[in-house]
């Protein structure tokens, strides 16, 4: 074997992106399961957006394996930049993202990728998951419903009919911890901070964009965990605006033309969500807005109802006295 040979099979062919901020709980979990891969050809960067010392020392701590590669960030750049960043050190030929609270199957990487290069072209692959609590436990019921919802229940294995309607319909592809994806494929500068939470569907609709076929492996090989400190489990006045960000976006670029009509109707639902969390934190004036953007773009029942809230409630907080100041 030549020196050139060695120096090419030395490079892994997945980078493993593996996203923290702040939490340590299942960090090791995460990391274990990575490493408990049959597929062997991959690197791990732990991309840390807090600077925790505690999950640098979590990292050190698997560094005998040659695999784990701890960065951090200058300050909380946020999840779309922290990926960003840790995707432009990636070497591999593809690359796959798992939060610090999820978990893999030792057969995820190995069958994902196989049926990848099984299948020419194939920009994405994933498959189903299983549903987790807090103790690492299945919830069955929770797993199937949610299998169901996504599309994924009774899909067969092989390449997806439809990509952009799997994406816009169904939002079908767990790209945060169930797939695989072609590095060369993605436009860092895509990865944006108005994506935030959303980014999955961002990177998606974008892939869904390119014409490729995506491929599924109709079996559970990954998990996810629900649990009280996990990201979508926060109420907060902004939490959708990733997602009226993104539909917005993949219509104004006119991205997937045939998806026009369930993008509105998505759009719709993202201005009515960031009208329910705004009106939950009292900035009635500003889910007014958002109902009134949420009817223009499809009419729906609640929207009306969170709009005829703010017209009754907004008089009432004006004339309201303000409080008296405090003296003390």
């Amino acid at each position: 074997m030549t020196p050139e040979s060695i120096a090419v099979s030395a490079v892994p062919k997945v980078s493993v992106i593996l996203t923290t901020f702040k939490r340590t709980t299942y960090l090791e979990e995460a990391i274990r399961s990575v490493l408990a891969q049959t597929f062997d050809s991959y690197e791990i960067i732990v991309t840390d957006n807090s600077q925790s010392p505690e999950i640098e020392r979590i990292c050190a701590s698997f560094s005998g394996t040659g695999k784990v590669r701890y960065r951090h960030n200058s300050g909380n750049v946020g999840v779309v930049k922290s990926l960003r960043n840790a995707m432009s050190e990636a070497v591999g030929r593809y690359i796959s993202i798992l939060n610090d609270d999820d978990v893999w199957e030792p057969e995820f990487l190995g069958t994902v990728v196989g049926m990848m290069e099984a299948e020419p072209g194939c920009v994405v692959g994933f498959c189903d998951h299983w549903i987790i609590d807090e103790r690492s436990e299945i919830d069955e019921a929770a797993t199937n419903a949610n299998s169901r919802k996504h599309g994924r229940i009774d899909l067969p294995g092989g390449r997806i009919a439809d990509p952009a309607d799997f994406v816009i319909h169904l939002n079908g592809v767990p790209l945060a911890m169930g797939a695989v994806f072609e590095r060369a494929a993605l436009d860092l500068s895509l990865l944006v901070p108005e994506a935030a939470g959303a980014y999955d569907l961002w990177m998606s609709a974008h892939f869904a964009a390119l014409g490729r076929p995506f491929c599924y492996v109709p079996q559970r090989l990954t998990r996810y965990r629900v649990h009280r400190t996990m990201e979508t489990a926060r109420q907060w006045a902004h939490k959708h605006d990733c997602q009226v960000f993104v539909y917005s976006e993949v219509l104004r670029r006119n991205l997937l033309p045939n998806q026009t009509r369930i993008l509105r109707m998505r759009l719709a639902e993202a201005y009515f969500g960031s009208g329910r969390s705004n009106q939950a934190a009292g900035n009635l004036s500003i889910a007014y807005g958002f109902f009134v953007k949420a009817i223009r773009e499809h009419p729906s029942l609640r929207s009306i109802a969170g709009l005829a809230v703010c017209l009754v409630s907004t008089p009432v907080i004006l004339l309201r006295p303000a409080p008296k100041p405090r003296t003390d």
